[in-house]
């Protein structure tokens, strides 16, 4: 799959932005995690500590209430109500999105 060139002339920028400003870059990022196991929870983690909006989209409860408490509404948590595929038709264009396998 090729990648659409809106985001590749977005990673350029962000890349030929000066260091300092890379944070400016990430900030209007939002990132959909489906999965909130052990390898989201960590990924979860580390993405809070970049400037994007994270929301991690998981069917249990025992998962979702482990995720951290995020502060100024970076991480949103969603419980799957219905198929994973009709949340995708629900999330804006640009957001990215991580699967996290179940079971591996």
């Amino acid at each position: 799959m090729r990648a659409q060139p809106d985001f590749l002339n977005y990673v350029y920028n962000c890349i030929n932005f000066p260091r300092r400003s890379v944070g400016w870059c990430l900030a209007t990022w939002p990132i959909v995690v489906f999965g909130a196991g052990h390898c989201a929870q960590a990924l979860v983690r580390l993405l809070l500590t970049m400037q994007c909006q994270v929301t991690v989209i998981d069917a249990r409860d025992e998962w979702l209430s482990k995720l951290p408490a995020a502060q100024g509404g970076k991480l949103k948590v969603m419980k799957a109500r219905k198929e994973l595929k009709e949340h995708v038709k629900e999330l804006p264009g640009n957001s990215f999105v991580v699967l996290m396998t179940m079971g591996h």
